[in-house]
């Protein structure tokens, strides 16, 4: 992470030990490690809710496509009922002007069918 070499760790805690002295560089040391592992355990939770942020991020969208779909069918019933509607109002019409479709020279001018 940092590219320092093992030797390089070696002779700064030799330095360390003899600027200090062992009691103190051990106390001094202890200090450092703990300092790293909550340094590192923060990035951890960090990363984590990065993670968890992500996550919630993908779900929020999935449910917005959801939410399209279901939109979407929606009007898709509503436009089958409105064709429904509309083929009982044309059958309505044509029960209601029989005796004008029976009408030789519309049927043929038109295409109608009965």
């Amino acid at each position: 992470m940092f590219n320092i070499s093992i030797s390089k760790i070696f002779l700064a805690l030799l330095i360390g030990l003899v600027v200090l002295g062992p009691k103190k560089f051990l106390s001094a040391f202890k200090c450092i490690i703990f300092f790293f592992k909550k340094i590192r355990l923060l990035l951890i939770n960090t990363r984590n809710e990065f993670e968890k942020y992500s996550t919630m991020q993908e779900l929020q969208n999935n449910i917005n496509q959801i939410s399209n779909i279901k939109n979407n069918n929606m009007i898709f019933n509503e436009l089958i009922n409105c064709v429904n509607d509309l083929k009982k109002e044309i059958h309505y019409f044509h029960l209601k002007n029989k005796s004008y479709f029976s009408n030789n020279t519309y049927k043929d001018e038109h295409n109608v069918q009965i």
